[in-house]
């Protein structure tokens, strides 16, 4: 059963829609989401790298397009996600990485490994702490 994770979009009549898949139900947190909803091509919303998408990339959970959610809304039932996994093209070319093979390997990047992170200088930007001891976790490390 879907537990859909919205992030960084708004999406109009989401009760409802949700209700129309069926089985689903919105996910509290990153850790129970098994879709994640990021971006609409739509819409132009485009895709942001947020704590919480970096937390889901590194569980291998689905980033998936507005239209995702949209289109399994109106067929009653979850729809595969291959078509609509979210590419970020900025990144993929930077990083050299496709974002549809990351989200569909399952091995996590940092199993069994210890992650020790001493303090940046404040001209670095970061996530919080908490937000990266969640990302460590959720790709297999310990914190």
């Amino acid at each position: 059963r879907p537990k859909i994770l919205f992030s960084g979009i708004e999406v109009s009549q989401k009760a409802k829609k949700l209700a129309a898949i069926d089985g689903a139900s919105e996910a509290k947190s990153t850790a129970d989401a098994t879709h994640v909803i990021a971006a609409s091509t739509e819409r132009k919303v485009a895709f942001r790298r947020t704590p919480k998408i970096m937390t889901v990339v590194s569980s291998c959970i689905p980033i998936l397009d507005q239209s995702w959610f949209e289109d399994s809304a109106d067929a009653g039932m979850p729809l595969k996600e291959e078509s609509y996994i979210v590419q970020d093209k900025e990144a993929e070319k930077k990083y050299g990485f496709k974002m549809r093979e990351c989200l569909s390997n399952s091995t996590k990047v940092l199993e069994d490994m210890a992650v020790h992170v001493t303090k940046f200088p404040e001209s670095v930007k970061v996530p919080p702490t908490a937000d990266m001891k969640a990302i460590v976790q959720a790709a297999g490390g310990t914190w």
